[in-house]
């Protein structure tokens, strides 16, 4: 008699089953690729940012940031197409648009004053993002909202302490971060891309078991 899975009215092989799950088109085989998508997408945002943000104006800036974001969710629905049904992406909508809410505030109404700290509220919204993906899902997602709440620490750190400035003789008491003559603060933009993007990267790599913990 063939070995049948429970509860299948199509009689379909356990061992068929347990095959599926383990290749490369199983759901969190798929989840891993449309990680990785993001990473790739978030890293070359930063770097299009650190490189023509003194070309470009606000708006074409935003638009490139919002290209990415259609693009990240397309590919996603692609890829991952379980999640449109599950409402991850959903969730995950709310909170970037919260974040390009508060940035269109900064821009604008605020006239961009406050701007170096807006790296600071993006990481802030991915950590709220992983936080409310990693209750409904995987509690793993809450080591990355750890660390985009680090970084918004640092990055808030950044933002108050630029480099001195030459043209100002009182502009000298900040402790601007460096690191070699890599200045944290005129690179904020490529900060972001890199410290939020390789993470999704290195949770993509095939190394991670296929299973869940939500406790």
């Amino acid at each position: 008699m063939r070995n049948s899975v429970p509860g299948n009215p199509q009689g379909i092989a356990a061992n068929s089953v347990i095959g599926y799950k383990r290749n490369w088109a199983s759901g969190f085989r798929r989840l891993q690729i449309a990680l990785t998508w993001w990473g790739v997408l978030i890293v070359a945002g930063g770097w299009l940012h650190n490189s023509f943000s003194s070309g470009w104006s606000n708006v074409v800036m935003l638009l490139m940031w919002l290209g990415i974001t259609a693009l990240g969710f397309a590919g996603t629905c692609l890829l991952a197409p379980a999640f449109i049904n599950s409402g991850v992406i959903f969730m995950w909508g709310v909170v970037i648009a919260l974040g390009f809410l508060v940035t269109l505030l900064v821009l604008y109404p605020l006239k961009g004053g406050p701007w170096p700290a807006l790296s600071v509220s993006w990481h802030l919204a991915f950590a709220l993002g992983y936080l409310l993906n990693g209750y409904f899902s995987d509690r793993r997602l809450w080591w990355l909202a750890a660390w985009e709440m680090l970084m918004a620490l640092l990055m808030l750190y950044v933002a108050y302490n630029p480099p001195p400035d030459p043209t100002n003789p009182l502009s000298s008491g900040a402790h601007p971060i460096f690191l070699g003559s890599f200045n944290f603060y005129y690179n904020q933009g490529l900060l972001l891309g890199l410290t939020s993007g390789i993470p999704l990267l290195i949770a993509a790599l095939p190394f991670w078991r296929e299973n869940y913990n939500r406790g």
